[in-house]
Order: structure tokens, then sequence, then C-alpha cells
């Protein structure tokens, strides 16, 4: 398991990460904030403090990688994406709470005139 998939899966289970200086805290549910689970956090703790603070995640789907970034804070504390009043060239996930992907265009590719 990468550390992102290692983050990912504590907050979708409703592990709540927070940096505060150099300082790791975690809040959430007891079953899955286990024993090894803490261990596991504290031995990679600079590397989440680093993820934290610059999150970004790679997804694959229908064989294209995706590369994924957390939320702006702005964003998150307004409930919603402030890309209209901000300079922001990211597009919000409604499959996935809280996180952005590049904004791709929709058009479709030209067709080529039929001769004739």
């Amino acid at each position: 398991m990468t550390l992102e998939e290692f983050i990912l899966n504590l907050i979708q289970n409703g592990v709540t990460l927070l940096t505060v200086g150099d300082k790791l805290k975690y809040t959430g549910p007891e079953e899955v904030l286990t024993d090894s689970v803490i261990r596991t956090m504290a031995k990679h703790k600079h590397e989440i403090i680093t993820w934290l603070a610059n999150p970004t995640i790679t997804v694959t789907s229908r064989g294209k990688k995706t590369r994924l970034y957390r939320q702006r804070p702005e964003c998150l504390k307004a409930g919603y994406c402030l890309r209209f009043t901000n300079d922001c060239d990211l597009f919000p996930l409604t499959w996935l709470k809280g996180w952005c992907r590049e904004r791709v265009s929709m058009a479709r590719p030209q067709r080529k005139a039929r001769g004739g």
C-alpha cells in the first residue's frame, strides 16, 4: 500500500489528519485507529506531514491516469468551489468530495470533412 492509499483509507474511514507545525494530530473512530495504524503513522510522520502540505493523488480510470488535488482551504471552509471568485485552474469532483482535478476540454475532436 502506498502512502497516499494509506492516508486516503484513513480519511475515507472517518479519520481527520491535521498538522500543527511539525506535529501530526489525528482524531477518528477507535476501530480504525488501531495500535498498528498509529505505529505506521508515527513511522511515516514526516512523509504524511509533507503530503498533507501539498496533497495530490493519482487515479486511473478507463486507462487514463488523472492527478487529483485536495480542494483549497477557502473552498472547504465555504463548502463549495470558489473558482468563479478566485483564479483557480481546478475543477471540483462530484464523486470524491473535497478533491479537484485539472480542467480538461470537453470539446469533441474535429472530424475531417469528406470530399466529394
